[in-house]
């Protein structure tokens, strides 16, 4: 009886060692796919600018990638400075008083948005595989970007999240800003009070952002609601990566070779 036991016991060990590693070997390989296929296509699919970019910095040398970051970043801020600057305009001299998702038209509200969306994934993406892999003891630099350069993508890529996410919230309807009610009365008074204007959503990217929360503006609808939280944490992601990495790097290119610098995700 004893030695049936102890068979059983060992048995039973052996089944739980094989069950184990045959949960490993599916977890790695798992992990594997997600790293090697999966995610490269969600990140095409949620971030086509990153694709762009990725593509043309693809073979080229360090210098010419890090004049490449440089020039998409400020092409990417001016096109979010002149769109809100033009629909500050516009709203301030042609159309007064009234929300962009009425009057302009459905399908360059998707598009647009999309590419905005695109770009702020872009940016998260880029800043936390930077931060990542700027923690690795050996990793091989791919552009020479010093410190102050970095910071500077990022506090350029802080203001540009800024103006992205405000587009975002101008695009969706006024009725996600509201709360419901049984009364038709409130219900008109509340959407004639809801925000509208660009310099609204500009000041709740702001607060939003910078993590102070006024609650004077709130989103009802939970499509705003990620986005806020999204913003926060893009914000996070770059004052984190600015501020606590890029600061500990070397100051000069000769210095940054031997480091872990990689920037482009």
């Amino acid at each position: 009886m004893l030695k049936k036991n102890k068979l059983w016991m060992l048995n039973k060990d052996n089944f739980s060692v094989l069950n184990k590693k045959k949960f490993r070997v599916f977890e790695d390989a798992f992990f594997l796919a997600l790293n090697k296929k999966i995610w490269p296509v969600l990140r095409c699919i949620f971030s086509p600018t990153w694709f762009v970019a990725h593509k043309l910095k693809k073979g080229e040398s360090k210098i010419q990638r890090a004049e490449i970051i440089r020039r998409l970043n400020t092409r990417y801020l001016m096109i979010s400075i002149l769109s809100v600057g033009g629909i500050l305009a516009w709203q301030r001299f042609v159309s007064i008083n009234s929300p962009l998702n009425e009057t302009v038209k459905f399908f360059f509200n998707i598009l647009w948005g999309y590419f905005l969306f695109s770009r702020c994934n872009e940016i998260f993406i880029a800043f936390y595989s930077d931060a990542c892999v700027r923690m690795k003891p050996y990793a091989y630099s791919r552009s020479f970007l010093l410190p102050y350069e970095r910071i500077q993508l990022a506090l350029k890529s802080y203001l540009e999240l800024i103006f992205n996410f405000a587009l975002l919230y101008l695009m969706l309807p006024v009725r996600f800003w509201v709360s419901s009610s049984p009364c038709p009365c409130k219900m008109a008074e509340k959407l004639a009070n809801a925000p509208k204007l660009l310099s609204d959503f500009l000041y709740f990217s702001g607060v939003t952002i910078t993590t102070l929360g006024y609650g004077d503006i709130s989103p009802t609808h939970w499509w705003p609601r990620f986005l806020s939280v999204y913003e926060v944490l893009c914000g996070i992601i770059l004052l984190v990566v600015s501020f606590t990495v890029y600061t500990g790097m070397p100051k000069n290119r000769k210095n940054s070779k031997k480091l872990c610098t990689i920037v482009d995700g």
